[in-house]
């Protein structure tokens, strides 16, 4: 996989690199289908309704990964990047955490 590092975006770090060339796809599959479509995040946040829940997605994230959650407890939040924005552009997703939290203080 040393091949491929050239395709390693710069704000992945080497380890988590590392760490993802050590699977194969059916590893990845197995991990993508317990972890992200095995938990109902979806059905579970729509039970919520009286918690603020911050849904961050990104810009040039896929059209599934950007689905806002049309609820009025939920603050829809499009930042500019992919999936990864935290690591992409940390500023602007820190920035929308802290005014998230900021907003809950004030509203207590």
């Amino acid at each position: 996989m040393r091949a491929f590092r050239f395709v390693k975006p710069p704000y992945v770090p080497d380890d988590v690199f590392r760490d993802y060339t050590r699977h194969s796809w059916k590893s990845l599959a197995q991990t993508f289908d317990r972890v992200l479509l095995g938990v109902p995040g979806g059905p579970l946040v729509r039970q919520i309704r009286d918690v603020p829940i911050l849904n961050l997605t990104g810009r040039n994230d896929d059209e599934i990964a950007r689905r806002a959650v049309e609820q009025r407890n939920v603050q829809n939040v499009l930042l500019p990047g992919g999936h990864l924005m935290l690591l992409e552009h940390p500023d602007s997703t820190v920035g929308a955490i802290e005014r998230f939290l900021s907003e809950g203080r004030s509203n207590s």
